[in-house]
């Protein structure tokens, strides 16, 4: 686990090699959302979703089974500022919402468990982990946000 945490400090930047991008900020290019819930049913899609501080984070209850090659645990977030252009149609307690604007704030704290599976690869003598099934579970325990381009539709802030 102390690895891992130790290793927060080079994803700041991205890391090439591996393709991993950039968690400050991490920029998510497309990014759909649907919600479904009492009177509320709506899908969203978000342009250019930037989440920043995401290099801010700590592993938790991981482990590795090498036999099986699976890898589980808990990465916990603390407050991450967010912003996003976004299209948003349905319903928000039974009244109709359409249409599309901007939104930013904060979320968090946050936590993602994960688990993941693969298998082992071999080419030109080397050993490689292909990643074959990824499962992620996401709780984001509050978010405020500042939303605009629904003033048609009578919205103009949630929190």
């Amino acid at each position: 686990m102390s690895i891992g945490n130790l290793f927060t400090s080079h994803v700041k930047n991205g890391i090439p090699e591996i393709e991993l991008p950039s968690f400050d900020p991490l920029i998510l290019p497309s990014t759909n959302m649907s919600r479904s819930i009492y009177e509320t049913k709506f899908q969203t899609v978000y342009s250019n979703l930037t989440i920043h501080n995401m290099h801010n984070y700590k592993l938790n209850n991981i482990d590795f089974n090498y036999a099986q090659m699976t890898l589980k645990g808990r990465v916990e977030f603390g407050i991450l500022p967010i912003g996003s252009a976004y299209v948003v149609e349905g319903t928000f307690l039974g009244m109709p919402i359409s249409g599309g604007g901007l939104f930013k704030g904060y979320m968090g704290p946050m936590d993602i468990d994960f688990n993941m599976s693969g298998r082992l690869l071999h080419r030109n003598g080397v050993r490689y982990c292909e990643l074959t099934q990824m499962n992620l579970d996401t709780t984001i325990r509050d978010i405020q946000v500042q939303i605009s381009g629904l003033e048609d539709s009578g919205f103009s802030k949630v929190e």
